[in-house]
């Protein structure tokens, strides 16, 4: 394995324990990530950039971006003794079962970006009375 392969296996394996809740989703700072197709990356293209492995895509450093079908939030950004910038996920803890008797784990919503989509334990009176999310469809 090359340093360089070796390198962006740990980025994509970083991740935060801790996560403060920021809604921005930064579209302008998604590059397309033509020429890292399946070919051997240049370290120099790592420098400015972060590559995420799942969605193909590179990213520049200090971007954030929400996996489609995930609960989670990427961020891409560079130590201040480090040349290559790493992607840092955050997710949510999860909701296997809740411990008072009268809770029950409502499952994460896939319409939210993280935090908002974190599945969470709730009394079961609190779900029966939340209303069902209206979803609007337009004709074509």
């Amino acid at each position: 394995m090359s340093k360089l392969t070796i390198i962006l296996s740990m980025a994509a394996l970083c991740s935060l324990s801790t996560a403060a809740p920021d809604f921005y989703s930064d579209k302008e700072n998604v590059l397309q990530a033509e020429g890292f197709g399946n070919e051997e990356i240049k370290e120099s293209d790592l420098i400015t950039k972060c590559y995420d492995e799942e969605t193909k895509l590179a990213y520049k450093v200090d971007s954030i971006w929400y996996p489609v079908g995930r609960c989670e939030k990427r961020t891409c950004s560079r130590q201040k003794d480090s040349k290559t910038p790493t992607i840092k996920t955050m997710e949510c803890e999860p909701c296997t079962s809740c411990k008072l008797p009268n809770h029950t784990c409502q499952p994460f919503r896939s319409d939210k970006n993280y935090p908002k989509c974190c599945s969470q334990c709730l009394t079961k009176s609190t779900v029966l009375l939340k209303p069902e999310s209206k979803k609007k469809y337009h004709n074509i």
